[in-house]
């Protein structure tokens, strides 16, 4: 099988940063969304626009925080909607700032519904690494990624990826793992496969809603836990070594005593923050609620204010797992999983997670067929690529 090429996206910085330009604007209406709420945190249309003295701010932050990589993250609602003008701006930007010999990563999530010639043309000149978010086959797509009018929004991404294929920008896909698709996952593993996608994440939709119950669209553990190792079944012999699914990545890392990429897999939390588009800075991109407002960093620098309480409760609620965790034998991969599957919004507090059997399912099923491939890779057998914004 051919080996993948390589682009890391790690940040050399003391953090990393995920910059929503035009907050939670979005020209979608996504059942399953969890940022929409942030809207009615910023009711002046003028907070929900990145200035260019904030993207400045920014690029000199961030540029100057970081060694040989300095990563820019752009996400939404949907980033793009800023523009390619912005873009072009904030590039400049970020060059004027570099100093010599820095390498610049860009990354963009997108649901793909703005992509034309003229956006792959910028992002191949630029080297932008794209998430597209696609959740498979339009039948279980459409069931939650649609327009103000209902209206699915499938044949748009699907186009976005014939492009981004055609102008040779690279991507991936970020599927939302929710009760549309709990039940497909190897359907849209072949889906994605068969339509030349080689590096795909999954993210499980675990959202609570203001009384703490879990939303329509959620899955619980076991559903998530049968809907990846369905993927498993399907990824695993037959596409070992050319397609790279990120949670399959990182349990060959900790299989083999690596560090994770991703920070489910991460013994703490606590340094992915968000920039909100008026320069407002939080410690999650799931924690972008009042009490976890670190400041704005227009008035202090990202390197200070990654180091206050919010952060610290983030980093606490990892390295003080649930009681449960103590009697798993895999409770060293995932440190109790995602902080945000723990927390309930009424009490502000972090109970048990709600995937930890869904975890097990996955662990029991891929981990020792993972930590083989992991080590036939140490051994030089095999190379891998992790290549994810």
């Amino acid at each position: 099988m051919a080996d993948l090429p390589v682009r890391e996206t790690r940040a050399t910085a003391p953090y990393s940063v995920i910059a929503k330009p035009v907050s939670a604007d979005c020209n979608l209406e996504c059942h399953y969304c969890y940022y929409r709420r942030v809207a009615d945190m910023y009711p002046d249309p003028a907070d929900r626009r990145m200035s260019h003295e904030v993207v400045e701010q920014y690029a000199l932050q961030v540029t100057g925080d970081s060694g040989p990589r300095a990563v820019f993250a752009w996400q939404g609602g949907e980033p793009l909607l800023a523009g390619r003008a912005f873009f072009e701006e904030a590039f400049r930007l970020q060059r004027r700032h570099s100093p010599p010999g820095q390498t610049i990563v860009n990354t963009v999530q997108t649901n793909g519904t703005l992509i034309d010639e003229e956006w792959c043309a910028l992002l191949k000149q630029h080297s932008v690494l794209v998430g597209l978010s696609m959740d498979g086959p339009a039948g279980v797509h459409d069931r939650n990624r649609v327009d103000a009018r209902g209206r699915g929004s499938h044949a748009a991404a699907e186009r976005a990826l014939k492009l981004l294929r055609q102008a040779e920008v690279e991507f991936n896909v970020l599927v939302v793992v929710s009760r549309a698709n709990a039940a497909s996952g190897r359907e849209v593993l072949r889906y994605l496969v068969d339509r030349g996608v080689r590096w795909v994440q999954f993210i499980p939709c675990a959202e609570r809603d203001a009384d703490g119950r879990p939303t329509s669209q959620s899955v619980d553990g076991p559903a998530y836990g049968r809907f990846m190792c369905d993927v498993f079944s399907g990824w695993y012999p037959k596409h070992v070594g050319e397609v790279s699914v990120r949670t399959f990545d990182n349990i060959m890392q900790r299989a083999v005593g690596g560090p994770p990429e991703e920070c489910v897999f991460s013994p703490t939390c606590g340094n992915a923050v968000i920039l909100e588009a008026n320069g407002d800075l939080y410690a999650c991109d799931h924690f972008v609620y009042p009490d976890f407002r670190l400041g704005n960093i227009m008035e202090a620098p990202v390197r200070s204010l990654v180091r206050r309480a919010p952060c610290q409760t983030l980093a606490r609620a990892k390295l003080n797992p649930p009681g449960r965790c103590a009697a798993c034998p895999y409770e060293g991969l995932c440190y109790g999983g995602c902080p945000k599957a723990r927390f309930d919004p009424v009490s502000r507090g972090f109970g048990d997670p709600v995937l930890c059997e869904g975890y097990e399912m996955l662990f029991r099923t891929a981990f020792e067929p993972l930590r083989e491939i992991g080590w036939r890779a140490v051994r030089g057998q095999r190379k891998r690529a992790i290549r994810h914004p």
